[in-house]
């Protein structure tokens, strides 16, 4: 994971789509005595406030957004409100987003004395499943503040957790398919609908593998921007997720 991007620079989804541009990380939540002040450490209350998919098949791009829509399995688990922000390596400024609901999962992001919180993985291109022609780029950025405020509050924990401020921050996911990919992502389609045709060897690698696929796809279908047969016509992916 690198800090070094220009968090200022906010693309839209559509923009990133367009251009086809993997953060998902998942530490332990560690818990140890902070050896410096850390004056960032804490509960802070967030809420979602706009949730957008967009899906480009056959070189069309569909976006729908509203809160109506699911906040992605990547994000949602980490983002309890109030959410713990709490130091991961404070020598790089490395921080947690560590959900008060017990559950053990965490969210990485870089928090400075600023306010500002960042992080971003550039996409990597790497060969699709098992097909020599096809291949599958993820990047992620995230772009916020971490703000001391005085309240309202407004989560009504305050007793068993009690804010300290309020947490601003967008994501964004964007997964492109490049290459020769009309075969493979017609196999993916297979195997979407029937663990069995995935031929990954042994039923439990194959149920595996539809886990995978189904894990990427079914957001999007979820939402509406593209249905199951689809699936071999999709070049790019991406949601657009933000917190306030």
């Amino acid at each position: 994971m690198k800090r070094s991007w220009n968090g200022s620079k906010k693309l839209g989804l559509l923009t990133l789509l367009l251009i086809t541009l993997p953060m998902s990380c998942r530490f332990g939540n560690r818990v140890e005595n902070a050896t410096q002040a850390d004056p960032i450490s804490g509960f802070y209350e967030t809420v979602p406030s706009s949730v957008e998919y967009c899906t480009t098949v056959s070189g069309s791009t569909q976006c729908l957004s509203g809160l109506q829509l699911a906040v992605p399995d990547e994000i949602a688990p980490a983002m309890s409100n109030p959410v713990l922000l709490y130091f991961y390596d404070l020598t790089i400024g490395l921080y947690q987003f560590i959900p008060v609901t017990g559950t053990n999962y965490a969210w990485p992001v870089y928090a400075q004395i600023d306010g500002t919180l960042q992080g971003f993985e550039a996409p990597t291109p790497r060969q699709y499943w098992r097909s020599e022609t096809c291949k599958i780029s993820k990047s992620f950025e995230q772009n916020g503040k971490w703000t001391r405020t005085q309240g309202p509050w407004t989560s009504g924990k305050q007793d068993k957790f009690p804010p300290v401020g309020r947490i601003s921050i967008d994501f964004q996911r964007i997964i492109s398919f490049d290459g020769d990919c009309t075969s493979i992502l017609k196999d993916t389609l297979a195997c979407y609908n029937d663990f069995n045709t995935c031929a990954e060897g042994s039923l439990s690698a194959n149920q595996a593998k539809q886990n995978e696929i189904r894990g990427i796809y079914n957001p999007y279908i979820e939402a509406g921007t593209m249905t199951i047969n689809d699936i071999p016509k999709v070049s790019a992916l991406g949601y657009e997720v933000s917190y306030r």
